[in-house]
């Protein structure tokens, strides 16, 4: 059990988080960071307030470098948290949270140098473009249809 000490930092519409990096090697070290410490996190929900099923998309790195978290931040936006685990012999972290909007920005933006979550960066960024359209019970087969391919990807054992 982790004893978290949360420091949450909130993107701004106005501000950080929803335009691309201009130069190209930010764009490339974050897709290099992304591939090697993240993950994708694509997971199946109920709306609250219509009871509609939907698939939401997020973006999760973790790591011990607070420097390495907070430079994915200035260039995204997104979401910090710091954990500090109970267990003597393990380090402290942060993880870096890319909300839908966030994924959205990020993934467009690193797509072009991601290696070994292309595919699931594809898929993700499909999903996260249905999100234009009404919701309806053919946007959510087509979604739930991703889902599981993202998940046969992400499956222990897998090469990709």
């Amino acid at each position: 059990m982790r004893n978290r000490q949360e420091q949450v930092t909130r993107p701004n519409r106005r501000r950080q988080g929803f335009a691309m990096p201009k130069q190209l090697t930010q764009r490339a070290w974050a897709a290099g960071f992304f591939d090697g410490e993240g993950y994708i996190s694509v997971r199946n929900r109920t709306t609250n307030t219509t009871k509609q099923k939907c698939i939401d998309v997020e973006l999760v790195v973790s790591n011990t470098s607070e420097a390495s978290i907070i430079r994915l931040q200035s260039l995204f936006g997104g979401y910090i948290q710091h954990f500090s685990p109970k267990k003597i012999n393990l380090k402290p972290f942060w993880r870096w949270t890319g909300t839908p909007n966030i994924a959205r920005i990020f993934l467009k933006a690193t797509l072009p140098y991601l290696v070994v979550k292309k595919e699931q960066a594809e898929m993700a960024l499909e999903i996260l473009n249905l999100k234009n359209f009404q919701r309806t019970a053919e946007r959510y087969e087509r979604e739930a249809a991703l889902l599981l391919k993202i998940n046969n990807l992400t499956k222990r054992g897998n090469s990709h």
